[in-house]
């Protein structure tokens, strides 16, 4: 998905009956306007989304409205780049996850969450600032890291994510390292280096939506001699990308 652009108030009123399929007389009559209204507000979310007739960028409107006013989710992110270091003896890694948030419809003055299924994540540091995990009641890790002020909407904020991480190797050979496309997110490269000059010798990867996972979508480049690479566009929101190694 792409940067959506930014809308008008009564662009943002249009918009969700589009999407469901309603006629220029009844988003008229629904938002006591003049058809004429209506028409010349179809036609400028068409050109602010690329196109010239609603029906060109219905599927932008769909995303929109799917993420930003149904789902309500507050940020896009144009581009996440993971860097996960193996180390020699391949029980542990740090990752460094840079990306920056893109608030949408809304000014932004609370926080975001990173968290670990597991308590083998040991460390996490988010724009410098140390950050105490706490156990919710599904085990989970949870890091909240609070902004320091208000964001505003299409104000762009870094991000950089430092953590240090225990591998586990449940069935003694094999494991693996995943990171999720959270919210809307245009682009990612995911790459991991392993210490040893010689990386394990079978690496696969696969995307897991839920308990579906799905094998040959996409490949990796092997950069050097130690760093597998995967360039995702258009990762599908909430799936899990995996890279998975043998010892």
């Amino acid at each position: 998905m792409r940067l959506p652009p930014k809308l008008s108030k009564r662009e943002l009123q249009v918009l969700p009956f589009l999407v469901q399929g309603y006629t220029r007389r009844e988003i008229a009559d629904e938002l006591q306007v003049s058809d004429e209204t209506v028409k010349i507000f179809a036609r400028n979310l068409s050109r602010k989304f690329g196109g010239s007739t609603v029906r060109e960028v219905m599927r932008d409107l769909v995303d929109y409205h799917k993420f930003f006013l149904k789902g309500a989710y507050k940020f896009y992110v144009p581009h996440v780049d993971f860097f996960v270091e193996v180390s020699e003896n391949l029980q542990e890694c740090s990752t460094k996850a840079k990306f920056a948030i893109v608030p949408i419809t809304d000014e932004v003055n609370d926080f975001i969450e990173c968290y670990a299924i597991r308590s083998d994540l040991f460390a996490i540091e988010i724009n410098k600032r140390l950050i105490r995990g706490q156990q919710d009641i599904e085990n989970k890790i949870l890091f909240k890291y609070e902004f320091e002020r208000p964001i505003k909407p299409f104000e762009q904020q870094e991000i950089e994510v430092i953590s240090q991480q225990k591998l586990t190797y449940p069935n003694g050979k094999k494991t693996s390292y995943s990171n999720a496309a959270f919210e809307p997110t245009g682009s990612m490269d995911f790459r991991v280096k392993f210490a040893k000059r010689q990386p394990p010798s079978k690496v696969v990867c696969y995307r897991r939506h839920g308990s579906q996972i799905y094998q040959n979508e996409f490949d990796y480049n092997i950069i050097g001699e130690t760093t597998y690479q995967l360039k995702i566009q258009n990762p599908i929101h909430l799936s899990c990308y995996t890279l998975e190694w043998e010892i």
